[in-house]
């Protein structure tokens, strides 16, 4: 599993370095070479975990930047979850993780009334967009969210 996890304060996870980042990778690649790499089969035959996927991704990504901690955030009642809350060391930035394109991103809005962050990121497969408060990053570019929620 990428993470380890260690409770802190309110209701913030930190994400450790260190613990083993192949596991899911291994896995997938098993799986996927038990079919023909371009079989629609093999994206179908896991759409029910590509979510948990895509965020494995993702917080591999976050894992390699320097000098970036992870953290997790989700509210008392658990109703309210961002999948990764970042430390640039000059902001904090709330990240929602999607597989596809939905972009509705209802935590993400949540956690912004709540603790009205300067900038917020939803990494998606949807193509590159600021806006006033939120950046769309492309899953591609998400080793760049430092540079990117800087400007």
């Amino acid at each position: 599993v990428c993470i380890q996890t260690m409770k802190i304060s309110h209701n913030w996870v930190k994400m450790n370095r260190g613990a083993r980042e192949d596991v899911v990778d291994t896995w997938l690649s098993r799986a996927i070479e038990q079919e023909a790499p371009t079989s629609k089969s093999v994206f179908k035959k896991w759409e029910h975990v590509t979510g948990a996927l895509t965020e494995q991704y993702v917080c591999q990504q976050l894992k390699n930047i320097e000098d970036l901690d992870i953290y997790y955030y989700t509210n008392d009642r658990g109703s309210c979850e961002v999948d990764f809350v970042v430390d640039t060391g000059e902001k904090i930035v709330p990240v929602e993780v999607k597989a596809e394109v939905n972009l509705k991103a209802k935590s993400l809005k949540t956690y912004r009334e709540k603790f009205l962050p300067e900038i917020s990121v939803r990494t998606s497969m949807a193509d590159f967009k600021k806006e006033e408060w939120l950046v769309n990053l492309p899953l591609y570019a998400v080793d760049q969210i430092v540079t990117v929620t800087d400007r």
